[in-house]
């Protein structure tokens, strides 16, 4: 993708006075089918709101995937940042933004887009853009696991081996079908563990399951609520162990899911808590807001809350 205009803000300086917002557009180019589209829609949606300033245009790169041209954006008087990719893409900007005040907006391109489900953020890019422009203002939580930041979940064993498992080609293939079919995948060959829990008001809790996860929301994609507690701005996280052992515990777990039940204890077990210690008897897959890590036996999370203003729908 060719940014339609230069990392730099520019205004036009008869109208300097009707600058009401200085934005700037992180974009992951590999997830713009059509750039002019992008920018003739981000155009339209700011003249309509009588903002005059020239967006600052970044692009991410393998090596650095929102971070940096965040950082680039806010050093050039950004005070809105839109993220234009996928989980990972929002992810990074996040972490640049949180404490900072300036507010995020996302504009889905993903295949996932947790955040954005979760905070009923259009996934179509002309409304998303609307909310982005015109949207109101929502403080959320900001969690860390051991030394990564994230805003949707973070998990070990099960979670993150099903994430390695959704290859870039399903993804295209079949869209956000393709984690199911690799959870399906996973099942067969996702070890039990021996797995001890630290909350943070002292209890402890050991006990057995394929993997854990530490989320600060509920949906997945396909509008699976499965941790229905969990809620971006609460100030807690959502720790929960997958406990099935064999497949018709998978299959009795799909089915309460996917018809809006909770469930049981030989499927998942829950808490609620402001930070986890999660130690395991055998190193596992560690992912972090869908980005698979490397092998560990431990995993320290905890949560900051309101750290991170984003847009979203007005209510």
């Amino acid at each position: 993708m060719t940014a339609p205009s230069p990392g730099l803000v520019t205004t036009h300086p008869a109208t300097e006075a009707r600058v009401t917002c200085r934005p700037a557009v992180v974009v992951n180019p590999t997830k713009v089918s059509n750039a002019r589209t992008l920018h003739a829609v981000l155009t339209k949606a700011l003249s309509r709101a009588q903002i005059v300033a020239e967006p600052i245009w970044l692009e991410t790169t393998p090596q650095d995937p929102g971070f940096g041209q965040t950082q680039a954006a806010l050093a050039h008087g950004a005070d809105l940042v839109m993220a234009y990719g996928g989980d990972g893409t929002v992810r990074s900007c996040a972490a640049a933004l949180a404490a900072t005040g300036v507010p995020l907006a996302m504009l889905p391109g993903g295949t996932g887009n947790l955040l954005a489900r979760n905070l009923d953020i259009p996934l179509t890019l002309r409304a998303a853009v609307d909310v982005a422009i015109g949207g109101s203002v929502r403080p959320i939580d900001v969690c860390h696991a051991s030394d990564e930041d994230f805003i949707t979940m973070a998990g070990i064993g099960f979670d993150a081996r099903m994430m390695a498992n959704t290859s870039a080609a399903l993804k295209r293939e079949f869209g956000w079908l393709a984690y199911g079919l690799a959870a399906m995948r996973t099942m067969s060959a996702a070890p039990t563990m021996r797995i001890r829990l630290e909350l943070d008001d002292g209890r402890s809790r050991t006990t057995s399951g394929v993997g854990v996860l530490a989320a600060n929301v509920g949906t997945l994609t396909g509008g699976i609520t499965l941790l229905p507690h969990a809620v971006a701005d609460d100030g807690l996280l959502a720790v929960a162990v997958l406990t099935p052992r064999r497949l018709r515990d998978w299959a009795g777990l799909g089915g309460r899911l996917t018809s809006h039940r909770a469930p049981k204890p030989t499927q998942l077990r829950c808490w609620q808590t402001r930070s986890v210690q999660v130690s395991l008897d055998r190193p596992a897959l560690v992912e972090i807001d869908g980005e698979v890590l490397d092998e560990r036996d431990e995993l320290d999370c905890s949560v900051t809350p309101g750290a991170l203003a984003v847009k979203v729908p007005l209510a």
